[in-house]
């Protein structure tokens, strides 16, 4: 695991959330936003495990935010898919741009 179990409480955690750190400032390690230091988290091996892990996340989400009594329509919907889209593009643009320099 990436985290020890007694520092960090995921006990009230939403899903995507970071947990309660329960240590001393000082035990906090800060690695530089640098490529050496990335974490490479390869999660998903086949299309899938992609559909099922998301849908799994994506009914776990609705269900808390329907808890929390938050609304949906359809602006928010047009707004994600623009989200959604842009960051698609962009990673297109980045993938193109890798293999290009080849």
């Amino acid at each position: 695991n990436f985290f020890m179990k007694d520092v960090v409480d995921f006990s009230t955690n939403k899903i995507h959330g970071f947990g309660k750190f329960l240590g001393k400032e000082e035990e906090i390690l800060r690695l530089p936003d640098q490529k050496e230091f990335a974490i490479r988290h390869y999660s998903l091996y086949d299309l899938n495990k992609f559909v099922t892990a998301h849908l799994r996340y994506a009914n776990a989400e609705a269900q808390q935010k329907f808890s929390d009594g938050k609304k949906f329509g359809t602006i928010i919907l047009f707004g994600f898919a623009k989200q959604y889209y842009g960051i698609l593009a962009r990673i297109s643009c980045q993938l193109s741009a890798k293999r290009t320099d080849r």
